[in-house]
């Protein structure tokens, strides 16, 4: 085969988006983050797993299911909270273009 002799093939891989898209961050987040307010109340549910048990088992033998159930918990948003910790000058430089 020269140089010159070329297949036409054609991919559709070439046609996808290459940039990130994220489809089920918007969907899955349950942390309500975009939209609290402080002095808000939100209410979310929580699994109930106090019925859930450790036991110990064996291969091939039946095993008893734990109930998990739901329950609704009530968050307060009333608090401000942060944390302090040292950067040094040499960690900022290490860190280059992402510049804390």
């Amino acid at each position: 085969m020269a140089l010159t002799d070329f297949k036409t093939y054609f991919s559709d891989t070439y046609q996808e988006i290459l940039q990130k898209t994220l489809v089920g961050k918007k969907i899955a987040n349950t942390r309500f983050q975009s939209n609290l307010r402080s002095g808000d109340t939100v209410a979310r549910f929580t699994l109930d797993l106090s019925a859930v048990q450790v036991r110990d088992i064996a291969a091939l033998t039946d095993r008893t299911i734990d109930p998990i159930t739901d329950t609704e918990d009530t968050l307060t948003i009333n608090f401000k909270k942060g944390t302090t910790f040292p950067l040094y000058n040499l960690e900022k430089i290490q860190a280059g273009p992402l510049n804390p």
